[in-house]
């Protein structure tokens, strides 16, 4: 148990105490009474200290250093027994004999008392002789000394308020996702820069050469420049995006597509299948700025029932017009979803699709070690049948699947890829295919 010399602020005698890390009261081994003790806290430990007291501290067992408090106070030293020393029987000194001198009488020894220490001497005391320390139980269990403890009452109410702050984001963000908050609040940005932040007109400025009157008359000529030129960016490509959708007929429609004589092939078999007039919608919102890099905007095209379609507009070159990505809007594949599963091709054919991992594997796919299966879905036809699609888990192309898949955390991932059926010595099974190519992660592509 460590041990402390201490004043005793009762009986003001040197005494020595046990201390522990527990905050308690100690007994005065002097006078008996209660010596309340304290701890302070400093960078390296906690001490524990006498309350108004000088302390010096002192190891187990061994000699022990006190040095006395220095006081105005007087000190009072206790004083030793007297000695004395007694001579039973003294002769008379020889020396010459004064007249009228009485005889020698016996002499006792003069007593020389001891003289007193000074206050600030250090003093010795031996181990054995210090009064035996007994120990006492602290007072309740850990349970109730550690509820009472004021750093830990502290620490859990730390503890509550960091929990309470997490759990009510957590509540915030759940109920936002939910209840579509953060759509509400993507759409009054757009309404603030829509309203604040307008394009402000600027006129040229005339010559200074120019009369007062040139001057004037050039103020009132003067073409407007604007003045941002993110919004003019993004204004030219929703222009774009607009034109495309009312355009009359295809040759119209050409004007405001990227690539539109590669796709020229494309965009005979799209539209010798669907109708090439105006696009009917209620609104176009912007959706992201630059997703592709810069010069690039995605706009979401909202029809009458609330259905959105995707729109990417394009500055192909510096100077260029904004055109809009024809084959991502039309989501086009090179062949009819019905039609590839009623032929069963086996050369491959490219489909803009959404992959999602799956576990589907039976008599003609069984290796599940091997082979790496994807759920297909048709995105630009609403209850398609599925697909599952097959390839070999340790191929370029199923590294690459295993990859995406992975980085979207399992979720829906659109791409391009080219599927083709298997042979029926392979299987005979109408929606299992196999995964040839992975030609890019997305829906947008050049020539495609």
């Amino acid at each position: 148990m460590p041990l402390a010399r201490l004043d005793c602020p009762h009986c003001e005698c040197a005494v020595e105490v046990n201390v522990t890390n527990v905050t308690r009261s100690r007994e005065c081994p002097s006078c008996g009474r209660m010596i309340m003790l304290q701890f302070t806290t400093k960078t390296s430990r906690v001490k524990h200290k006498a309350l108004l007291t000088n302390i010096t501290e002192m190891g187990e067992g061994g000699d022990v250093a006190v040095m006395a408090k220095a006081s105005s106070r007087p000190v009072v030293a206790s004083q030793p027994a007297r000695s004395v020393a007694v001579a039973a029987s003294v002769k008379p000194v020889a020396a010459p004999p004064p007249p009228a001198t009485p005889a020698a009488v016996p002499v006792v020894a003069a007593v020389v008392p001891a003289a007193p220490k000074p206050a600030t001497a250090p003093v010795l005391v031996p181990a054995a002789d210090l009064p035996p320390v007994m120990p006492r139980p602290l007072e309740g269990d850990l349970r109730n000394r550690l509820e009472h403890d004021p750093e830990v009452k502290s620490s859990a109410r730390s503890l509550i308020w960091g929990l309470g702050i997490v759990l009510f984001l957590l509540a915030i963000a759940v109920l936002g996702k939910t209840q579509n908050w953060w759509d509400e609040v993507a759409r009054g940005w757009e309404v603030f820069h829509a309203t604040y932040m307008k394009e402000q007109l600027i006129p040229n400025a005339p010559a200074s050469t120019a009369s007062e009157a040139e001057r004037k008359e050039g103020l009132e000529a003067a073409a407007p420049v604007k003045a941002s030129a993110w919004n003019r960016e993004q204004e030219e490509a929703m222009t774009a995006v607009k034109s495309f959708l009312a355009a009359k007929n295809l040759e119209e429609r050409k004007k405001f597509m990227r690539d539109a004589s590669v796709l020229e092939k494309s965009l005979k078999d799209y539209y010798s299948r669907q109708a090439d007039g105006p696009v009917a919608f209620s609104r176009v919102e912007l959706v992201e700025a630059e997703p592709q890099g810069t010069h690039t905007y995605l706009f979401a095209v909202v029809d009458a029932a609330g259905n959105r379609r995707n729109a990417m507009a394009v500055r192909p070159e510096p100077g260029a017009p904004y055109v809009v990505d024809w084959g991502s809007y039309a989501l086009y594949s090179e062949m009819d979803w019905a039609m590839f599963m009623a032929e069963k091709p086996t050369r491959p054919v490219f489909f803009r699709l959404e992959a999602v991992p799956a576990e589907h594997y039976n008599y003609n796919f069984p290796d599940s070690q091997r082979m790496l299966c994807l759920k297909l879905v048709n995105p630009a036809e609403k209850g398609a049948p599925e697909l599952y699609g097959y390839c070999v888990r340790t191929s370029t192309v199923g590294r690459t699947l295993e990859y995406l898949t992975k980085k979207n955390f399992g979720e829906s991932t659109p791409m391009i890829v080219k599927l083709r059926y298997p042979s029926p010595e392979e299987s005979d099974s109408v929606n299992q295919v196999w995964i040839d190519e992975v030609v890019t992660e997305g829906w947008i592509a050049r020539g495609y």
